[in-house]
């Protein structure tokens, strides 16, 4: 009789043991720490910069799409480039999807001369190439899609100030 009451004492602490290690386990998984970042983006310095450069894209692309004046078709590449951007950043990030910021895709009132969305939205391109051209990024080659998608919005951007320039009075 003590045997089996033995093997049974023994057998509940170890299922004990095990059901308070999985809790512990599960715990320790729901930790408010930030998500691992992919290696692709190691170049880039970080969770918080891989990060930014998602909101940037973002807010390239809410820019874009908020410009009130005629820009021709430049402003529709432009747009195009940014979305293929944002795709080719999540393609490239992977599961699970890293969204941008809340608020991150809002604009502010930033004037009404100059094509001052345009403006932003190519100053923050040139940040987003400057970040993925350090050296340690173009060793990366698997970023050259996200690069050219950078440089097309640029492109497009290019070509609707070509056909209204800022500051023109169109």
């Amino acid at each position: 009789m003590s045997k089996s009451r033995i093997g049974t004492t023994s057998t509940s602490r170890f299922c004990g043991m095990l059901v308070l290690g999985t809790v512990l386990l599960y715990a320790i998984s729901l930790r408010a720490e930030p998500a691992i970042t992919p290696a692709i983006f190691d170049c880039l310095g970080g969770v918080d910069n891989v990060q930014r450069t998602r909101d940037n894209l973002e807010i390239v692309r809410a820019y874009l799409k908020r410009s009130k004046d005629n820009f021709g078709p430049g402003r529709a590449v432009a747009i195009e480039a940014a979305q293929e951007a944002i795709a080719e950043f999540e393609r490239l990030y992977g599961e699970p999807r890293l969204a941008p910021t809340p608020g991150s895709e809002k604009t502010h009132s930033v004037g009404a001369h100059g094509h001052p969305r345009m403006q932003l939205a190519l100053s923050v391109l040139r940040t987003l190439r400057s970040d993925l051209n350090t050296p340690l990024c173009m060793k990366n080659d698997r970023l050259d899609a996200l690069r050219h998608d950078i440089a097309a919005a640029m492109d497009g951007i290019a070509q609707a100030f070509a056909f209204n320039p800022p500051f023109s009075g169109h």
